[in-house]
């Protein structure tokens, strides 16, 4: 795929207004900053494991299974966000009788 760098800065111009434009509405609705950021700290926190594993050389490794391929890695950063989503999920059915919770301010 090649495109003109002239089309590429303008598509990455419109990418960025459009996620602006979402974040000011999203914004505008008044979430609880505190959970949304609670949320943030765990996905990121589902991918440090495998990220940090996927670093290391196969090659190099003293024990040749700790070290997972590039699609592994991504596959366990992806599983971990998905564990979060779900444990969310069921812990708020549990607590709110619903799957769908609004955050009160």
């Amino acid at each position: 795929f090649s495109a003109k760098p002239g089309l590429i800065k303008w598509l990455n111009r419109a990418i960025l207004v459009i996620v602006n434009i979402i974040a000011v509405v999203k914004s505008a609705q008044r979430y609880n900053v505190l959970g949304l950021f609670l949320v943030a700290d765990l996905v990121c926190a589902t991918a440090v494991f495998p990220v940090f594993l996927g670093l290391i050389n196969p090659e190099t490794a003293r024990i040749k299974s700790l070290a997972p391929t590039e699609l592994g890695a991504f596959v366990g950063c992806i599983g971990g966000i998905a564990a979060v989503l779900i444990i969310g999920c069921v812990v708020d059915y549990d607590l709110y009788g619903t799957w769908v919770h609004s955050l009160d301010v």
